[in-house]
């Protein structure tokens, strides 16, 4: 395993290809107007740094996969042989090689971000909750050697799906000279290539507006032909849908098969980076610093001698004015928030965000979620925790859906006898976007009142 300054300097390395590269190399200012040369060099100069960032993102995975195979096999003999002092060694190795796993795909996700240009309804299209796939196969070849052609146009850049943390559907998430996104599906291997052919043939015949069905064209045929050529169809389907779903703004869910109708929150844009930059910067003085956004969320940062104790003395702090406990936060959950704006794209130093990845500092928070309630009602809604039963029941009424649940209870905001759970995301809006209580809080209003001003919701 690498030692903690090489990862480092790799990732740094990295950083400047996908984040820095194209500001650096072809300087713009936006404030004024830029013409279609400048722009066009600029967005080469961006494509640039991604392409060599994705090859040192790839290297890094791969390596990192290879290690923890080699590491599980290992633990599996130390479990056997009862080797207690090997066994944990082995598990802290492996604790710590998917922490840089995360870094590596966070790094992915910088480079995905400002592909969709910030936008959280994007993310949420093309992520389905899966688990991080293997690299080391043949299908992750072929894929590398089809974006390697792609990106071999200055004017193009294609990202390997899988080396990030969100899209998942589609082998290559494409964006053309145009500027317009592609998901695009790879396969390899003889079976895959003729399912691919008996699928175009169908494709072919079937008649525009006709449903395709696969079952019954190939009802004579092998079945596990039957079954890829079916898979096959179905990833077309879920590419197209998400694609449309981008670009109009409406269309279908590909995880749940919900209609979606595009609301992007106005005042939900609105950050405390500003806040976050200012407590690094006197926790650099002073060691540790502390405040209150929105009289809702609570910060402490924390360096040197108060880096054990900091968890500790925010959650005291907090504890003495909310009254009870909530749960605490830690900045570093950026990295295992999908969809998010990742840490290296955020509005910090490199010196910041370096001290926050390795551990030199540390950000704690706690959402007073009495002090949110307070706020909806102070805008005028019905909002409270609800009771055990009550969380029991709107978890049925809106299965599926990821519902804030605290000591077994939701929170509840109702509009015209129309109940509005709240969701998991406003921890990934507040923590993982670093968005303000109050901002996260009025663009859930926003959605609330476009949801209550239908006329599906009025017939209810």
């Amino acid at each position: 395993m690498k030692d903690k300054t090489t990862f480092e300097n790799e990732v740094r390395e990295i950083y400047h290809w996908s984040c820095r590269y194209g500001y650096d190399n072809k300087p713009l200012d936006f404030a004024k107007p830029i013409s279609k040369e400048d722009f066009d060099e600029f967005m080469q100069a961006c494509h640039t740094g991604f392409k060599e960032a994705q090859k040192l993102i790839i290297e890094n995975l791969l390596d990192i996969e290879l290690e923890k195979k080699e590491l599980t096999e290992k633990l599996k003999e130390y479990r056997r042989n009862r080797e207690k002092d090997l066994q944990a060694t082995t598990e802290l190795e492996i604790k710590t090689l998917d922490y840089r796993e995360k870094i590596m795909r966070k790094l992915a996700d910088s480079i995905a971000w400002h592909l969709i240009r910030g936008h959280h309804y994007i993310g949420r299209r093309l992520y389905l909750g899966e688990t991080f796939p293997s690299l080391l196969s043949e299908g992750f070849d072929a894929t590398m050697k089809i974006a390697e052609d792609i990106n071999s146009n200055v004017n193009e850049f294609a990202l390997i799906s899988d080396i990030t943390s969100f899209i998942q559907i589609g082998d290559i998430f494409s964006i053309s000279e145009d500027g317009s996104p592609q998901l695009l599906e790879v396969k390899s291997g003889e079976t895959n290539k003729l399912a691919l052919d008996i699928l175009k043939e169908i494709y072919s015949t079937t008649e525009p507006g006709r449903e395709v069905d696969v079952t019954e064209t190939l009802k004579e045929s092998d079945k596990k032909l039957v079954q890829q050529v079916e898979r096959m169809h179905k990833q077309n389907i879920r590419a197209s849908t998400a694609a449309n779903t981008i670009k109009n703004e409406k269309g279908t869910d590909p995880k749940t098969g919900l209609s979606v109708n595009v609301v992007e929150g106005q005042n939900s844009d609105e950050t405390y980076i500003d806040v976050i930059r200012n407590l690094l910067t006197i926790s650099k003085e002073k060691e540790c610093a502390y405040t209150v956004v929105d009289k809702i969320l609570h910060i402490g940062v924390y360096r040197g001698k108060f880096i054990p104790y900091g968890g500790k003395m925010l959650q005291e702090v907090a504890k003495s004015v909310i009254g009870r406990e909530f749960p605490m936060y830690n900045i570093l959950a950026n990295l295992s928030i999908n969809i998010c704006e990742p840490l290296f794209t955020k509005d910090l130093s490199e010196e910041d965000i370096f001290d926050i990845i390795t551990g030199r500092v540390i950000i704690w928070m706690v959402i007073d979620f009495d002090q949110l309630i307070e706020f909806f009602k102070f805008a005028g809604y019905d909002a409270r925790w609800l009771s055990t039963k009550e969380t029991h029941r709107i978890k049925e009424d809106f299965k599926g859906l990821p519902i804030f649940i605290f000591n077994n209870q939701a929170i509840c905001i109702t509009k015209d006898d129309l109940k509005f759970p709240l969701g998991d995301g406003i921890i990934s809006r507040i923590i993982g976007d670093n968005q303000k209580p109050t901002s996260v809080a009025l663009g859930f209003m926003d959605i609330i009142e476009d949801a209550t001003t239908k006329e599906e919701y009025k017939s209810q």
